[in-house]
């Protein structure tokens, strides 16, 4: 269904049921890469996919496959869609919940692409409730009213450096409060400013249009008056340009990027991803009440960091951290394993329960019974790389907050090499990662380092890992082989 909203312009809406049979889950994937190439109109992709993205999407029953993850994830990225976060409850199908076989996952969501994003800065996924369904519904809501809170800090503008009348104003508030201190003169010094400001009106983007329509007029003419005003408009056009420039350019705090740099629409972008990432539209307090309204989010601040300084502090330790995700990860698997008769563990007597594990601070118990079957369970446990999924998950979430952003290769190169290669780095100082998981992960780094970033393209790989794992030096971009890589970190 195409939309026509009268800001915005045309959109396309799409309804979407995947398949819920397991054997034709390609056919429902499929099916999306169709829909993306049928249109190059902003789009949402909204419904029950029967699909899972990552870990956190399930709760209970048995582990989904690992090759539905994988590919679900691959489509999603290459019709360059984007997953809506989901407000509420995190799960939107449930069965037998509350029982020992309960089962919760999220099979309905939105994937809306980059242009949608743009248009709907603003827009919001919200899990409802539901009588009678095993389903919850979801509303996408286009327009949200944000809390705004009063009294904002005073910011200095530096488009505001352009202005002629700006060095008077400042020089004039600062003869007036000399003798007082350093504290009353900046006040009065932003008081001064803060009522200056109040004439200037910036509207870029209509006296751009403005002085284009008029300079489109005046070209054609060749008398002196009209040649006059032609130099005099383009000026103000180039004044216009900096002074738009500047001012997305503070909000989109990219500092680190050369003033030379016009790229209006890339400071646009940042601001409008700062923007959406800051505003807080509700917070949950201790007793896990929500409050949206503006006394309720100040309280549940309030408290939390009254409670945080109120204790004494402790050391904090990353690496145990992981240890300690890693061994409940394994506890699970080890309980699930006894609850289906594929181990038993041991009992000191009849009336107390097995115990199949034990995990200690400097090692581990495994109690089972001594035969080949058994074994070879325990064995699966040890090396299946279900145990650190939750690595791959943190890469792909990271990977789909980048996508959301315009970056160069130069930005790509920094984030896939400070921040995507850097997330298993804890875990492999510990641990040996399957080589399987480690290749997974490479994959999605280069898919994010080959994407153009562009609305509709994804990219070509022209060269494989093993070649941009290679020194620069010797014609590489300095990568990690994450496999080789953990190796040398387990040597150390």
């Amino acid at each position: 269904m195409e939309v026509l909203d009268d800001q915005r312009g045309l959109w396309r809406l799409v309804s979407f049921y995947g398949f819920s049979e397991r054997s034709r889950r390609r056919d429902s994937w499929n099916f999306i890469k169709r829909l993306y190439s049928s249109s190059s109109l902003p789009w949402v992709l909204i419904g029950d996919f029967n699909d899972l993205l990552s870990l956190e999407d399930k709760r209970g029953g048995a582990a989904h496959p690992e090759w539905c993850y994988r590919g679900f994830r691959e489509v999603v990225l290459e019709c360059n869609l984007h997953d809506l976060y989901m407000e509420g409850y995190p799960f939107t199908w449930s069965r037998s919940k509350g029982t020992l076989n309960g089962v919760e996952e999220r099979l309905d969501r939105a994937l809306v692409s980059s242009s949608w994003l743009v248009s709907f800065p603003n827009a919001r996924l919200v899990n409802l409730v539901a009588a009678m369904s095993d389903h919850s519904p979801i509303q996408l809501e286009l327009e949200v009213q944000v809390n705004q809170f009063p009294h904002r800090s005073f910011h200095f503008e530096n488009c505001w450096l352009r202005e002629k009348d700006l060095h008077d104003v400042v020089a004039v508030s600062w003869a007036d409060s000399i003798g007082q201190s350093i504290i009353s003169r900046l006040d009065k010094c932003t008081a001064s400013l803060v009522s200056w400001t109040k004439n200037l009106h910036y509207n870029f983007r209509k006296e751009i249009k403005v002085c284009k329509e008029m300079l489109e007029e005046l070209r054609y003419k060749t008398d002196i008056d009209s040649v006059t005003s032609f130099n005099i408009t383009k000026r103000r056009l180039a004044e216009l340009l900096v002074g738009e420039k500047d001012y997305w350019k503070q909000r989109g705090k990219s500092f680190w990027l050369e003033d030379g740099d016009g790229n209006t629409q890339y400071f646009h972008a940042r601001a409008s991803a700062r923007k959406k990432a800051n505003r807080i539209l509700r917070l949950q307090d201790d007793q896990g009440v929500f409050h949206d309204d503006v006394e309720g989010i100040r309280k549940v601040v309030r408290d939390y960091f009254l409670n945080l300084f109120a204790e004494s502090p402790g050391v904090y330790d990353p690496v145990l951290e992981v240890v300690l995700e890693v061994a409940e990860s394994f506890s699970a698997l080890m309980k699930d394993a006894e609850e289906r008769g594929l181990i038993h563990g041991v009992r000191i007597c009849r009336s107390v329960p097995r115990v199949s594990h034990l995990f200690f601070a400097d090692g581990s118990l495994l109690f089972f019974q001594s035969n080949n079957l058994e074994c070879a369970v325990i064995k699966e446990l040890l090396g299946i790389k279900s145990i650190f999924s939750y690595l791959k998950d943190k890469v792909w979430q990271r990977i789909q907050l980048w996508r959301k952003q315009p970056l160069s290769k130069a930005g790509r190169e920094i984030l896939v090499k400070s921040v995507g290669q850097a997330i298993p780095n804890y875990c492999m100082n510990a641990f040996l990662l399957p080589p399987s998981l480690a290749d997974e992960i490479q994959k999605m780094l280069n898919s994010f380092w080959w994407g153009s970033g562009k609305e509709g393209s994804r990219g070509i790989n022209w060269l494989n890992w093993d070649r941009m794992s290679m020194r620069k030096d010797t014609g590489g971009l300095g990568f990690h082989d994450l496999f080789a890589f953990n190796l040398a970190m387990l040597r150390n």
